[in-house]
């Protein structure tokens, strides 16, 4: 009698189960759940790009593909425009951007004019504003805060100056790393005589004291094994594919998958900032740094922290001890860090599925830099004409 009973549980407990995950399935289906398709869409023309996005959680994207006429005047300056209009329903939210010759995200650069404070950002795709307006780099930020400064502070004009008098050139570019973004520092440097340098420095971009173990691919995040990755000669699309027939194992093989890149992520940049490691990194910024004194400039290292679980951050020791290395070796720097690690995670990021900065993000980093340049600017040889273009 008591076997039976117990087999009778045991039948409810597994049709309670397999109810259970009946419901889940049809729940996670009438929800499209694990989304899939893609959640960005890149397309290129002569000097463009176009990216294009599933939702838009932070209102950054400013272009609503949805208007016809706005949709046609974008195609037209694609190298291909039927990809654009066949594609745009699965990421109807949009912003541009338009590179000059080099890849950076700028107007045309010209010679330095006399009397003129100029302020040069070198970084990666955090610095040249990925997925976000021009006016929402953080550069960009930061020249329209020092303009106003110069023009008037606390309601008397700051030494006669002009917001035409301050000027911020952003030479940051996506899929760069150290040793392209030394070049473009020094080409600055010989250049655009800048008054001020500034290094936004992002924890992928030094040359690598350690190789990662094939075994654990890197893709900073993003989900291992359900990220698809399809690039044309116009076109990039990143997004997920739901491989199996029932959405709950791909739901949970999501999650395994995510927590597992998440963790080797988070090992490798640790590993790359070990002091070991970084001393070769640090080596060819503390060199860059005294180039930029030689030439009559000041150079700051702008420490930019990756948007997650930032209140707590796992690379908040790297921080401290990259920060603490920079100073030894004469290098100033400002850690973004603290500043940002007061807001949540979901604000910092510009779309659930792309950790790079959002509005909020970009505005807290100008914010920071503010006080540093206009001290750097209104030092006596700020504005004075030295070798440059």
């Amino acid at each position: 009698m008591r076997a039976r009973t117990v087999a009778a549980r045991a039948l409810l407990v597994s049709i309670g189960a397999l109810v259970g995950l009946a419901a889940g399935e049809i729940g996670l289906r009438v929800l499209s759940l694990p989304k899939s398709g893609p959640f960005l869409q890149e397309f290129r023309g002569p000097g463009f790009r176009l990216m294009a996005y599933d939702t838009n959680p932070t209102g950054a994207f400013d272009l609503d593909l949805s208007d016809d006429a706005l949709r046609e005047r974008l195609a037209a300056r694609l190298e291909n425009p039927d990809e654009l209009r066949e594609r745009w329903r699965e990421t109807p939210w949009a912003v541009t951007a338009e590179l000059d010759r080099s890849g950076f995200r700028e107007r045309k650069i010209g010679p330095k004019r006399s009397g003129v404070r100029r302020v040069v950002v070198v970084g990666d795709s955090f610095t040249a504003g990925h997925g976000l307006p021009e006016a929402l780099a953080y550069p960009r930020l930061l020249e329209a805060r020092l303009q106003r400064a110069f023009e008037h502070e606390r309601g008397t004009p700051r030494s006669g100056l002009a917001a035409s008098s301050v000027e911020v050139l952003n030479l940051g570019r996506g899929d760069t790393d150290l040793p392209g973004i030394e070049r473009s520092a020094r080409w600055a440097l010989r250049q655009l005589a800048p008054d001020l340098l500034i290094y936004g420095y992002f924890m992928n971009d030094p040359i690598p004291g350690a190789a990662p173990r094939p075994e654990s691919p890197i893709h900073d995040m993003l989900d291992e094994g359900w990220t698809r990755l399809e690039r044309s000669p116009t076109s990039t699309r990143i997004g997920q594919s739901v491989r199996g027939r029932l959405r709950i194992v791909d739901l949970v093989k999501r999650f395994f998958a995510d927590r597992s890149v998440t963790n080797a992520t988070i090992a490798w940049y640790r590993a790359l900032h070990e002091p070991a490691a970084w001393q070769p990194t640090l080596e060819r910024i503390a060199a860059l740094a005294e180039r930029t004194r030689d030439s009559g400039g000041r150079f700051v290292l702008l420490l930019l922290p990756l948007p997650f679980e930032i209140a707590d951050s796992p690379f908040a020791e790297a921080h401290r001890a990259m920060r603490a290395s920079a100073e030894a070796a004469g290098v100033e720097v400002v850690d973004a860090l603290p500043a940002l690690a007061r807001h949540p995670d979901d604000a910092l990021r510009l779309h659930p599925r792309d950790r790079h900065p959002s509005p909020l993000y970009t505005r807290v980093v100008a914010e920071l830099l503010e006080p540093v340049a206009l001290d750097a600017l209104a030092s006596p040889a700020a504005g004075r004409e030295r070798s440059g273009r």
